[in-house]
């Protein structure tokens, strides 16, 4: 039997060699990407919080210290305030993140609703909490999206005193609208570095005392004290030569002789006066004249009012946005010459909501009410600044609706710094320097939280 044939196996296709590898790119490394790192340091410290992420792109050096300034300073406070739980993921998985944290300022859910035993959230922020050692401004307060909260029945409220107890920092600045009298006293024995001591919701009238306060021996650096001035601060400590004091008001405080007595016993140390949400007109007319004889060596003075928000808790959205753009009418023109009684009066910080911006009118143009109005803010430091010679800073601020767009509602408004125009004006050796800007800092500009 012949043999079978077989079908011949076809030749494999050749295989093809690999590719052979392109030549190494050479990229030459840009200026920035070869500064050192003490430069770096230094450009990121003068960037704004947008360009420290942009900047961060650029090289190892320069994301390291982008992000020692971005994480130096937090504030999650109002519309930030979602970002809480995000900042505690980045501090809990990086661990080279936390020792930057210099200063803190969140807004927190109420007490009853923000327990360790019970908000999972809590347990994760105390987490980051521990890790940074290093903070020495820390700023909390209640987030009122998180709920109602009846400030007037505050010291039957308990909890939130981890948040201090807890923590592994050493503060000097400290302000708590969120912590109340039982609470807080324990806390602050163990924070005997606290120069700057800020309570909103503490009011030290005739019947009511924070016994901690009044001995010398606990907090012996305090110089800056802030209480609610809702009431006449009688129970002020007259043991300490406070050299700062800041009073919440509302607009429904009439300030009078007794306040004006409390006061003037600090007049020998007291160097720094703020009063926040302070009712414009009564500032004007009443407030500045009396002061310069119960404070006449005054050397800093901030006054900032707000918008009346009696209806912001309230479930009738309408009403509070029909009442809070209520402004009214009144003219600062007596002012330059009344300053001139402060013999030592150095900063003058002047912020509204309520007056309308024609408070700061056009002296050289009394017709010109037009928006919009910075000359008029312009002018008017500029006068006020001639008529006095020890003044060296003056920062001015209006609240000017006819810059918001139509199509944002009340609400978005409130929440933006849109309309809220500013001017700065110094003097240094007869030189003047200004600066035109948007957006209200107060904290900033106040004096009461220099270091």
């Amino acid at each position: 039997m012949p043999p079978k044939k077989r079908r011949r196996k076809a030749n494999p296709a050749p295989s093809h060699a690999p590719p052979a590898p392109a030549p190494a790119l050479t990229v030459s490394l840009g200026p920035l990407q070869q500064l050192p790192r003490e430069l770096c340091a230094l450009i990121c410290e003068w960037l704004p919080q947008n360009d420290l992420i942009a900047a961060a792109l650029i090289s190892r050096t320069f994301r390291r210290e982008a992000q020692r300034q971005i994480f130096r300073t937090v504030d999650l406070r109002g519309n930030r305030a979602p970002w809480l739980w995000r900042w505690c993921i980045a501090i809990n998985r990086t661990k080279y993140l936390a020792p930057y944290v210099r200063a803190l300022y969140l807004d927190l859910p109420i007490p009853r609703r923000f327990e360790l035993s019970t908000a999972p959230d809590a347990n994760r922020l105390l987490r980051a909490l521990r890790k940074c050692s290093l903070v020495r401004d820390y700023r909390i307060a209640v987030d009122w999206a998180s709920g109602y909260w009846d400030m007037g029945r505050a010291d039957e409220w308990s909890g939130g005193s981890w948040m201090l107890a807890e923590a592994r920092f050493r503060v000097t600045t400290f302000q708590s609208a969120y912590l109340f009298r039982g609470e807080l006293a324990k806390q602050l024995l163990t924070q005997p570095e606290l120069k700057i001591l800020d309570l909103p919701t503490i009011t030290l009238g005739k019947t009511q005392q924070f016994r901690l306060l009044n001995d010398a021996k606990v907090l012996p650096k305090l110089i800056a004290l802030g209480v609610d001035g809702t009431v006449p601060p009688e129970n002020l400590p007259r043991s300490r030569r406070l050299e700062r004091i800041q009073l919440h008001l509302n607009a429904a405080v009439h300030l009078d002789h007794r306040w004006f007595t409390i006061l003037g016993r600090y007049s020998a140390s007291l160097t720094t006066l703020v009063l926040v949400h302070c009712h414009f007109a009564q500032a004007i007319l009443v407030v500045i004249p009396s002061l310069t004889f119960s404070l006449p060596h005054l050397v800093h003075l901030a006054i900032t009012d707000n918008f009346e928000d009696v209806y912001k808790n309230s479930s009738s959205q309408e009403d509070w946005e029909q009442a809070i753009f209520a402004q009214y009418d009144v003219s600062a023109l007596s002012m330059p010459a009344t300053l001139c009684k402060f013999d030592r009066l150095e900063t003058l910080v002047l912020y509204t909501y309520g007056a309308r911006p024609s408070v700061f009118r056009n002296y050289r143009d009394v017709k010109n009410m037009t928006a919009p109005f910075t000359p008029a803010l312009c002018a008017f430091a500029h006068i006020t600044m001639a008529a006095n010679e020890h003044l060296r800073r003056m920062h001015l601020g209006a609240f000017d609706l006819t810059l918001a767009p139509k199509v944002l509602s009340a609400t978005e408004i409130y929440r933006s710094s849109i309309c809220e125009v500013t001017y700065s004006l110094s003097r240094e050796r007869g030189a003047f320097s200004e600066k035109h800007g948007r957006g209200f800092e107060f904290d900033k500009v106040s004096r009461f939280w220099d270091p």
